[in-house]
């Protein structure tokens, strides 16, 4: 399980130094115009189907939630009725 990490890292490490000593000054890069509510909502989706942040909001934030306390929301809706 190791080797494939030292592997990768002396991989990326070739790749760093090879483009460092490459005589080639010229970056060639693509760049797409794109609307900001479009990769507003691609982020909002990529983050929403990352299974990490589901799995930090479930183990971060119930540390700070009152349960003895009633829901906010919920309080203010029956007041209004």
């Amino acid at each position: 399980m190791y080797y494939s990490k030292y592997l990768g890292a002396f991989y990326l490490i070739y790749l760093g130094i090879r483009r460092l000593l490459s005589k080639d000054d010229h970056i060639p890069m693509v760049v797409q115009h794109k609307k900001l509510s479009h990769i507003f909502i691609q982020g909002t989706f990529v983050a929403v189907l990352n299974p990490k942040t589901a799995l930090f909001f479930l183990a971060f934030l119930p540390q700070f939630v009152d349960v003895s306390r009633e829901c906010i929301i919920l309080t203010r809706h029956q007041e209004e009725h």
